[in-house]
């Protein structure tokens, strides 16, 4: 675990990334809770889209929210975190710090090696701690829902396979 708050924004521990959503729109919206279905920030522009009556393009990435059956046989939900401060704009890569995928039980992250040591802040260019975890980790969240006991080590199969599926998210980002 970082030397850091797990809670920061910039961290891709779920206590900061892990948001409540409101929708509402009377007639459109269903009310309920749902706090199991994988959903990611990129279902947002789909939803909107679909609410004014518009078609989201088909390249565009997400899923509509209120279409709780296609998002529950979604197997897995991605992501990745970057330095507070853009490295280049035209390279995303190139300010990543972790990329992290959750599915069923299981959520690896995994550090951007090449950027380990780009600073958290930018007041922190002139200290050499750079605060952000080195290691592989696993966490299983149904025994551990706070990403507390690295099991990474014990689990190589379950890293490889989440590993093939990061990579084919994003690849090319160590």
């Amino acid at each position: 675990m970082p030397l850091f708050e797990t809670g920061a924004k910039m961290l891709p521990y779920d206590a900061g990334l892990r948001t409540p959503l409101i929708l509402w729109a009377p007639g459109r919206v269903k009310p309920g809770r749902d706090a199991r279905t994988l959903v990611s920030s990129v279902d947002l522009a789909p939803t909107l889209l679909k609410l004014a009556s518009l078609k989201p393009p088909r390249e565009m990435p997400g899923l509509d929210l209120r279409e709780r059956a296609r998002l529950r046989s979604r197997n897995a939900a991605f992501g990745a975190t970057f330095t507070h401060n853009i490295v280049d704009l035209g390279n995303p890569a190139s300010s990543l710090k972790y990329r992290w995928i959750a599915s069923g039980k299981w959520k690896l992250i995994l550090p951007a090696q090449k950027n380990l040591e780009l600073p958290l802040w930018p007041s922190q260019m002139k200290n050499p701690g750079t605060g952000w975890s080195r290691e592989i980790e696993l966490y299983d969240l149904s025994a551990d829902p706070h990403e507390t006991a690295n099991v990474a080590s014990k689990n190589p199969g379950v890293v490889s396979r989440l590993r093939r599926q990061l990579d084919a998210w994003w690849r090319g980002a160590d």
